[in-house]
């Protein structure tokens, strides 16, 4: 999994917590070459394009109240219209391009994995980002935002270089088949969306540098992402007891409150891990882990346990499979973050969604959707590929 900052999209090592560009916390995205081990196709992770990489990051940035996006009118439409916003239509093959990148969103994908309704969960998420998408693109060009010669030669070299290098790889040397293959698209097509993309990146960067971020904005930002940013810091001590017997079982929770016990009388808590401690992940944290409503449905018992944790509480903390020491070393809350840096980020975030949502709700952008092609459209193995994907990596 590649390792990415949600506010800037900047590539970051597997074991950074915040973002060495702007300072924010970092999301998960599958490689592309993940994406096509779907397909079945035996490709490595170098060998397959990593145009998108890259876009699906910007993507979840700016839309992650929503879902995803589409491009402005394409030349050479395929299939049949789906939904039309203010005057730019979108067909089918486009549609399904976007449903794809809105199945690469794991929290969605496992949120919904068995409901009867996951197909049209995912139709719908493709329709509202869509709708957000034309509109910051209309707001961008209509404010005069456009790339400059410079600047669509860059792309266009980039693109070329990206499909030169791996084509030998995939084994896919004509162009129509790559991205077809890959996106669903046409090139020209996919061009005309990176090309849409760094417009509205250009309009996204200016709305932020002009964003009001003072108090009042950084308060209502703070209970707009409340979820992300309300958090404890805990240290956490982690013993499996999934295979053991009564009498292992036993030596382990005599060693268990030994460690409690060390703990309490001030033993350094990190040491303790790194003697004890049985998962690499919180290892390689240092034994930090922000807990925040992320972990409700993930890791309940330690959700339900940070609610009411104050700073210095230790606990044991006993489920099934594991059982947790944990300490509560810090509550993040608003007036922890208040003019720091990251809330100044997430304020100008909130600022530019605030405006699009206030512009989307208003009479100004037109959204129909044909109700015909829409119930007909099949996702199904769209969806599909992803639970399979997915899955391999839940371990179920």
């Amino acid at each position: 999994m590649s390792k990415f900052c949600v506010k800037c999209g900047t590539m970051m090592d597997k074991d950074e917590k915040k973002c060495p560009k702007c300072g924010m916390k970092a999301i998960n995205l599958p490689e592309p070459a993940q994406l096509k081990k779907r397909k079945k196709k035996i490709i490595t992770i170098t060998s397959v394009a990593v145009l998108l990489i890259a876009v699906v990051t910007i993507l979840i940035v700016y839309f992650a109240n929503s879902s995803l996006v589409l491009s402005d009118i394409f030349t050479g439409l395929r299939g049949k219209t789906i939904m039309t916003v203010n005057g730019y239509k979108v067909p089918e093959n486009e549609f399904r391009f976007f449903c794809s990148l809105v199945l690469e969103d794991e929290d969605l994908v496992y949120l919904y994995r068995d409901s009867d309704e996951f197909d049209d969960v995912i139709k719908n998420e493709t329709k509202q980002f869509i709708t957000e998408y034309i509109c910051r693109l209309s707001e961008a060009k209509e404010k005069g935002f456009k790339l400059t010669k410079a600047e669509e030669n860059k792309l266009i070299k980039e693109i070329e270089e990206q499909h030169e290098k791996y084509k030998k790889e995939t084994g896919m040397k004509s162009e129509r088949e790559f991205y077809n293959f890959f996106y669903g698209i046409s090139k020209k097509q996919f061009l005309e969306f990176r090309k849409n993309w760094a417009i509205i990146d250009k309009y996204n960067t200016a709305q932020e540098d002009e964003a009001d971020v003072g108090l009042e904005n950084q308060q209502k930002a703070f209970e707009k992402y409340k979820d992300f940013l309300y958090s404890k810091k805990t240290m956490i001590l982690v013993r499996d007891i999934t295979e053991l017997d009564e009498e292992e079982l036993e030596k382990e929770m005599t060693l268990i409150n030994r460690l409690y016990d060390d703990i309490l009388n001030g033993e350094d808590m990190y040491s303790l891990i790194k003697g004890y401690g049985q998962d690499e992940s919180v290892l390689q944290s240092e034994g930090v882990i922000m807990i925040n409503a992320a972990f409700k449905d993930t890791y309940p018992e330690l959700y339900e346990w940070s609610q009411d944790a104050e700073v210095d509480d230790v606990d044991i903390i006993e489920t099934e499979d594991f059982v947790y020491i944990v300490k509560c070393v810090e509550v993040v809350d608003f007036e922890s973050l208040k003019d720091s840096d990251e809330m100044k980020d997430w304020t100008r975030f909130y600022v530019v969604n605030e405006n699009i949502e206030e512009l989307m709700k208003s009479d100004k952008y037109r959204v129909k959707v044909n109700e015909k092609n829409y119930n007909k459209l099949d996702i199904s193995d769209l969806t599909k590929e992803a639970l399979d994907y997915f899955k391999t990596i839940w371990g179920f």
